[in-house]
């Protein structure tokens, strides 16, 4: 069985966009993104159902964001790798010749699997 998901007792007004989102980062790591609805991540934000439409068009704006935000993660991570070994230009050629290139995400949603690519800039 899954471990139960924390609710939040309470959230200050100004932040319920925050709130949803750490919501729902909360439930994709405990059940996936699909094993859920926008109706669970607001019982765990502790706001009505009404609220999430304040700030996003639905569940799969707020997996975006999450997703955004996660890439904007790993790339501010990855450059300060790069340049803490010195290995080159965070920002453009490595020195095997190959860029890095950064994907936010495909058409149909998804995430991509594939974060690094060996083609030549």
């Amino acid at each position: 069985m899954a471990p139960r998901v924390q609710r939040k007792a309470h959230y200050h007004h100004g932040e319920l966009r925050e709130a949803l989102i750490s919501a729902t980062r909360q439930l994709v790591e405990q059940r996936g993104a699909e094993n859920f609805t926008l109706a669970d991540a607001c019982r765990v934000a502790g706001v009505t159902t009404a609220a999430p439409y304040r700030h996003f068009r639905g569940k799969q704006e707020i997996l975006e964001e999450i997703a955004s935000r996660g890439f904007d993660e790993l790339r501010t991570k990855s450059r300060a790798a790069v340049v803490a070994k010195g290995e080159g230009n965070p920002g453009g050629n490595h020195r095997d010749g190959s860029s890095l290139r950064w994907l936010r995400g495909r058409a149909d949603g998804g995430l991509p699997t594939d974060v690094w690519s060996g083609a030549r800039a």
